[in-house]
């Protein structure tokens, strides 16, 4: 108690400092979330003070804001300076700005309440107003606070959830959480309210209106045996994939064996046995090393020789590689002695050698020539 002597008069009265105005700890999560506009009503004396208040509350419950007096015009106005909302329990000083009487001293103003189920706060509030001591209850004319719904998040060894601890969500409101596991690992179950959910990598509350928990678990991969299979193909084809083809135990793959222009597929070993000439191989739940590997030949060539005398003439005799000839005479008789051509053919130009039948094989190359003109040694 401090004696104050004012005009010869001695009042008592309580001495209350900005300094002496102390907030109580945050002891749990704030319930609400008190964030919006009010107008409330500051008892004193038995008369009603209306005033605006509004309140901006983070994640954690603590208040910034401003108010003042008469709700709508604000003589007197002021700025919380720190505040907190604790489970239903709100807590806040504020200085006030305006005016001049209220500033110097500066008035502190200290209000304290709880938020009901509706929403609505109602408490006391004092204040230090020209070193005085006055206060009062306090009851809300307008606005309200929104229950908040708390979600425990927990993830075990080898993995997270995010967010993760005591989550806060709005009333009515949707809450995602993501799951996931560190290299090496997997998600081995997620529980909502104790109950199992599965291998998830995300869950979403909806429409949150009560508390909740989520908890995930981790394991590590199981071990997967791989297998080569070594792939190559000779010269003038492919085969894809190719090289050193690495898979898991278990699993198949397809190679396929493409020749190039003027070539064929020859032939397909799988470990060095013929699968024959194939233009794909898959092998099927691999369990050991394997090698494939393909080869290939050009295809046959096919030449024809001349149907006609009149191929044989202007020179066309020349044009011809297999037979050849030495003279357009030769070409002709070549025409008459394999009934191309039914006039009589000039035998003189043929040194001894005629073309009998329309096939050869070309032994150096392995060629097959169909419908050619094959000169065979008549023996006279």
């Amino acid at each position: 108690m401090k004696k104050i002597k004012i005009f010869g008069g001695i009042f008592v009265v309580l001495a209350l400092l900005v300094t002496s105005f102390a907030l109580r700890a945050q002891a749990t999560a704030p319930a609400y979330n008190a964030t919006g506009n009010y107008v409330v009503n500051m008892e004193y004396l038995g008369t009603q003070y209306s005033h605006d208040l509004s309140l901006v509350q983070d994640s954690s419950g603590n208040l910034t804001g401003h108010g003042g007096s008469p709700a709508g015009t604000n003589v007197y106005t002021w700025v919380i300076t720190s505040g907190t909302v604790s489970g239903n329990s709100i807590d806040f000083l504020a200085n006030y700005t305006a005016t001049a009487d209220a500033v110097t001293p500066q008035t502190v103003l200290h209000v304290t309440g709880t938020i009901g189920t509706d929403g609505k706060i109602t408490g006391t509030w004092s204040d230090n107003y020209k070193g005085g001591a006055r206060t009062g209850a306090l009851t809300t004319v307008s606005g309200a606070a929104i229950a908040l719904r708390t979600i425990t998040a927990t993830a075990g060894a080898n993995g997270s959830i995010t967010p993760s601890g005591s989550v806060l969500v709005t009333d009515g409101q949707n809450q995602t959480f993501a799951i996931a596991a560190v290299s090496g690992f997997h998600v081995a179950d997620v529980l909502v309210d104790g109950t199992s959910v599965g291998a998830v990598s995300t869950y979403t509350f909806t429409n949150v209106i009560a508390n909740h928990t989520i908890a995930a678990s981790f394991a590590a991969n199981p071990v997967v045996n791989t297998f080569t299979i070594t792939a190559s193909a000779g010269a003038d084809g492919t085969i894809s994939p190719t090289g050193a083809v690495v898979i898991n135990s278990g699993s198949n793959q397809i190679f396929t064996i493409t020749a190039n222009s003027g070539f064929r597929v020859a032939d397909v070993l799988v470990d060095s046995v013929s699968v024959g000439a194939v233009s794909t191989y898959t092998f099927s739940n691999v369990t050991a090393n394997h090698t494939i590997s393909a080869s290939f030949i050009v295809n046959p060539v096919l030449i024809t020789g001349p149907q006609s005398k009149d191929d044989c003439k202007k020179g066309g005799w020349m044009t011809f590689t297999n037979p050849t000839f030495r003279n357009q005479g030769q070409c002709v008789s070549s025409v008459a002695k394999h009934g191309h051509d039914d006039n009589d053919a000039d035998e003189n130009e043929n040194d001894g050698n005629s073309l009998k039948g329309n096939q050869s094989l070309n032994l150096q190359t392995g060629r097959v020539n169909l419908g050619i003109n094959t000169r065979e040694r008549e023996n006279d």
